[in-house]
């Protein structure tokens, strides 16, 4: 990105960055979409008969939603570290390997060892993972649903905000250092 000054013309243009990586979403939808359709058809056609329960669609609804923006406050927060930073590869391959484990991502957080479950209920990411797994499988969560509900709405909007200003604030540090190398 900085070889071909895309990242300095758009600094030097005075446009908002994060609304440039907004616009983002629907195409990172799109593709989110396409490739559950097609892990869903590879599975049924596996796995036969296909196996497709919603056990509650708004439950269902939320969670993709909260998922998302969770997603996205990830996302921000890439991108600021690596733009902060300057290298990529050791900050993703830590948080691309140790997020789905630690929170919930690959087994429900009642079967976790009390220690991870722990580390688990403290990131934004099981709240929404919990509330799709309660949907498709009807897997019980490990709060009350009552419970798990506002708090995955306020522990994702409280990552998608300090996302966005760790972001702002690493976007001031840019215009007054530089950027690092990447």
């Amino acid at each position: 990105m900085t070889t071909s000054g895309v990242l300095e013309y758009i600094l030097s243009s005075g446009r908002s960055i994060l609304i440039i990586y907004i616009g983002l979403i629907p195409v990172s939808t799109i593709l989110l979409l396409a490739s559950t359709l097609i892990v869903y058809v590879v599975l049924s056609i596996l796995s036969l008969p296909p196996i497709l329960t919603i056990h509650s669609p708004p439950y269902l609804v939320v969670g993709i939603l909260l998922f998302l923006q969770v997603l996205l406050a990830h996302a921000v927060v890439l991108g600021s570290l690596i733009l902060s930073v300057g290298v990529s590869g050791p900050v993703m391959e830590v948080l691309g390997w140790i997020l789905p484990i630690a929170t919930g991502g690959f087994t429900p957080i009642s079967n976790m060892p009390q220690p991870l479950r722990i580390i688990a209920l403290s990131t934004p990411y099981s709240y929404p993972v919990e509330l799709l797994r309660y949907s498709i499988l009807g897997i019980e969560t490990i709060l009350p649903l009552d419970l798990i509900l506002p708090i995955s709405l306020a522990y994702s909007l409280l990552f998608l905000l300090s996302s966005i200003l760790y972001f702002k604030y690493t976007i001031r540090k840019i215009m007054m250092r530089g950027i690092g190398s990447i």
